[in-house]
């Protein structure tokens, strides 16, 4: 579809959950009021534009909206950005980490603020009414999905369930298309058998089914405690997606009061014996 075919996205106010909690009905208007003075954006497009630049003495201080005219909640790493005066001449540059912007939905405006710093200016000072802010070259935008348990058991109580699901969401976030296996624990029965619980992530959109998984466990000094390939009978995941997964080693371990299990690893793949050591630094 050709620019001129695409049409305006209207945008509205988005703020992470815990300012959206915080900041009063009164600044919302104003930021509100702020989004509808922008200039519009067109479908496909992420957008960045100022309200105002500040001196602050330590840095120029930029207050940004970050606006989303795609059809799909993005997120964002390191971004370039320029600031640039009305002959399209570079005042500054500086690239921002902007993992603290969180997830801005489709027509979502999230208002930011970034902080350039003096070393990176390429003037003396940055005009009050000759400036702009940029992209320094076409964002990529990073989509990333979230993902719900699936197969609970019912009778789980429901404080295992919190604490599974406050794991989940402390995960790092899951982009689009991965395949994510991450250690929810590391556990010895009275048996002495070695536990595994892991937490798999589907963030593809169709359903995946997982044949075999193989399970290394070494201590903190990278010994090899334990390894297996477990046969999963065809484990399904739906699309977006989590299950838990528990995996028993028998062993004679003899568990020590002082033993400490937080520092044990667990990889994702069969161990070789002969050089485990090597492999695992």
């Amino acid at each position: 579809m050709s620019n001129s075919k695409r049409r305006e996205v209207k945008t509205e106010l988005s703020l992470l959950g815990k300012y959206n909690d915080i900041i009063s009905d009164v600044h919302k208007q104003v930021l509100e009021e702020e989004i509808s003075q922008l200039p519009p954006i067109k479908e496909g497009e992420v957008s960045v534009h100022g309200v105002y630049a500040y001196d602050t003495g330590e840095y120029i201080e930029v207050k940004v909206y970050i606006r989303n005219g795609l059809n799909k909640n993005i997120n964002f790493t390191e971004v370039p950005f320029l600031l640039l005066n009305n002959k399209n001449e570079v005042l500054a540059r500086e690239t921002f980490n902007l993992e603290k912007v969180g997830l801005v939905p489709a027509g979502g405006a999230r208002p930011y603020k970034l902080n350039f710093h003096k070393d990176n200016l390429l003037v003396d000072k940055i005009p009050i009414d000759d400036w702009k802010i940029t992209f320094d070259k076409e964002v990529q935008a990073t989509t990333y999905v979230s993902v719900e348990y699936e197969n609970l058991p019912e009778n789980m109580p429901e404080e295992s369930k919190k604490v599974y699901y406050e794991f989940l969401n402390n995960l790092s976030p899951l982009k689009q298309g991965d395949i994510t296996l991450d250690r929810f624990s590391i556990g010895i029965n009275k048996e002495g058998n070695i536990l595994v619980t892991i937490v798999i992530r589907n963030g593809s959109n169709k359903h995946i089914s997982v044949e075999e998984i193989p399970v290394t466990v070494t201590d903190k000094n990278n010994i090899l405690m334990a390894s297996n390939v477990f046969k999963m009978d065809n484990l399904s995941i739906l699309p977006c997606k989590a299950r838990i997964c528990h995996f028993v080693f028998p062993m004679d371990v003899k568990l020590d009061r002082d033993m400490d299990l937080s520092d044990w690893k667990v990889y994702f793949e069969a161990a070789n014996k002969n050089n485990t050591e090597n492999i695992y630094k």
